[in-house]
């Protein structure tokens, strides 16, 4: 399994990589994570239906643009957890049974690839925020959680967020 996504990251994904100087248990549990998204073989990726929630876009006093957007597949999932150095990727079979949805800030500017800032995951049962969380699951900054409140409210969400 392991030298399979070794052989997928650098033929399909990532040519550059090098698994030198990286853990052998973190490799493993990516090869697991991307194992159960990609299921080698199959041909199947695992996606379900976005929720009635919206995308939302806000802007900082920069003028950098902030847009809150939901990942709606296994891959997404993968991405966003590789991105954010965090386990968002072990919600797939949440988010596929409707009880999560998994969403992501990202910072755009010209000239830039999206940058994931935070990671939301929001509760259809509780229809609530129930974690916010940016990279190495850092807890948000004041501004940034600011922003998840005033995008829960406009999703007409229950109560304070549960983070």
């Amino acid at each position: 399994l392991l030298l399979e996504y070794i052989h997928w990251l650098r033929f399909t994904h990532d040519h550059r990589f090098e698994p030198a100087g990286r853990s052998l248990t973190r490799l493993l549990r990516q090869a697991h994570q991307w194992a159960e998204v990609y299921q080698p073989g199959k041909g199947a990726l695992r996606s379900w239906e976005p929720s009635a929630l919206k995308a939302r876009s806000y802007f900082t006093r920069a003028g950098n643009e902030l847009r809150i957007v939901e990942l709606t597949d296994a891959v997404a999932l993968w991405r966003e957890g590789g991105r954010m150095n965090n386990c968002v990727a072990s919600y797939r079979r949440a988010c596929l049974a409707g009880f999560s949805r998994i969403w992501s800030m990202r910072l755009l500017r010209v000239d830039e690839l999206p940058k994931s800032v935070l990671t939301i995951e929001f509760n259809q049962t509780l229809n609530t925020v129930v974690q916010v969380k940016g990279r190495g699951n850092r807890a948000p900054r004041t501004f940034e959680l600011g922003l998840v409140k005033k995008w829960a409210t406009e999703q007409g969400a229950k109560g304070d967020l549960h983070y």
